[in-house]
């Protein structure tokens, strides 16, 4: 019974650990072209390169494209927020004036529409109109902040190049703070047809390696850049991802864990408590032993949560530090104490009627 008081202990206190809070850090959200009607994008090419930070990322995401038809039209349209820096669009090589999506959305309703099932109205809680709104895989999309453009083309091929300063995304709902960038390529798959894509991940100004969700062989080594190339969508969202390396006693405490070191601290304690009064028993006071329960319990306690900052602190800089209202499990004191005292009478009761049978 002794060693299943402190794991339902754990067990019980383990829900207190999450924060109320969200555990992301969101960066920016951004992701490949919505097609127009007479389009036809031949290849994609996503150079992606982070700085030495890894805070941000400068994204030049090239787009060959067919026209099918010649005259004034929105070949394409992109999504972007919360970047860093201008969002920039070149076509053919030249700069094009971004504008403020129009009044009437028939235009990006249909290219949505043709994309994505699910697009409805909210009301703007600011100018109280109702505007349109879809959902790209959990992520609700104003229309009113597409990159819009109007361009006079001729049918044929061209280049459509966009460029702008990514900010990155962190998850700190770990030990560990990763950072990532991250990129939609989902509406790819709507696309008339799919006809390539490119990632160039250039790590050149990053001391660490950098991987992706691609898998284990998409990755790249510190300070060098590496290219991918792809026939097929590879992933709904691509995320480039940087966790730093931890030193050997950063991971011996994070695989040990608090609930583990709460275990160890109150079997080690009794233990000890044990030990005294049956090789002192005579000269064990009854003041000592009532102390002993009393404060063993907030020992343990304490050291359970006390190993959150000792592990952060092995950690150093990565360390999230989001670990939750751990003080919280200080409820369980009064619960602790009758606990402990009972076990710590039939742990004495058992070592005496041993005691016994040996002297016997």
């Amino acid at each position: 019974m002794k060693y299943c008081l402190f794991p339902c202990l754990i067990l019980l206190v383990m829900p207190l650990r999450a924060n109320m809070a969200s555990p992301i850090e969101e960066g920016t959200k951004s992701t490949t072209a919505f097609v127009g009607t007479h389009v036809r994008i031949v290849h994609e090419t996503l150079h992606i390169r982070p700085d030495s930070y890894f805070e941000t990322a400068i994204f030049r995401i090239e787009y060959q494209i067919e026209a099918q038809q010649s005259g004034v039209q929105i070949p394409l349209l992109f999504y972007a927020v919360d970047y860093q820096d201008s969002f920039s669009v070149a076509v053919d090589g030249i700069p094009i004036h971004l504008q403020d999506v129009p009044a009437r959305y028939e235009e990006m309703q249909g290219l949505l529409l043709r994309t994505y099932e699910g697009l409805f109205t909210v009301t703007d809680s600011m100018s109280k109109k109702t505007v349109p709104h879809t959902v790209l895989h959990g992520m609700l999309v104003d229309i009113r902040d597409l990159k819009f453009f109007e361009t006079d083309m001729a049918a044929g091929p061209h280049q459509i190049t966009v460029t702008y300063r990514a900010r990155r995304w962190t998850d700190n709902s770990d030990w560990i703070s990763r950072h990532s960038f991250r990129y939609l390529l989902a509406p790819a798959q709507y696309w008339q047809d799919f006809g390539g894509l490119t990632v160039w991940l250039d790590g050149s100004d990053c001391p660490t390696a950098l991987s992706t969700n691609l898998g284990a062989g998409y990755a790249t080594a510190p300070g060098q850049d590496t290219s991918w190339h792809f026939d097929y969508l590879p992933s709904d969202i691509l995320e480039i991802q940087y966790a730093p390396a931890l030193p050997p006693a950063a991971r011996a405490a994070i695989w040990v864990g608090p609930e583990v070191w709460g275990v160890c601290t109150g079997i080690l304690l009794a233990l000890m408590h044990l030990g005294g009064r049956f090789w002192m028993r005579e000269r064990f006071p009854v003041w000592l032993h009532r102390a002993a329960v009393i404060l063993i319990p907030f020992l343990v306690l304490l050291g359970y949560v006390s190993s959150f900052t000792l592990i952060d602190y092995l950690i150093g800089d990565a360390a999230s530090g989001r670990h939750g209202y751990v003080f919280l499990v200080f409820i369980f004191y009064p619960l602790l104490v009758p606990a402990y005292a009972l076990l710590i009478w039939i742990g004495d009761w058992l070592i005496r009627q041993h005691a016994r049978a040996d002297f016997s």
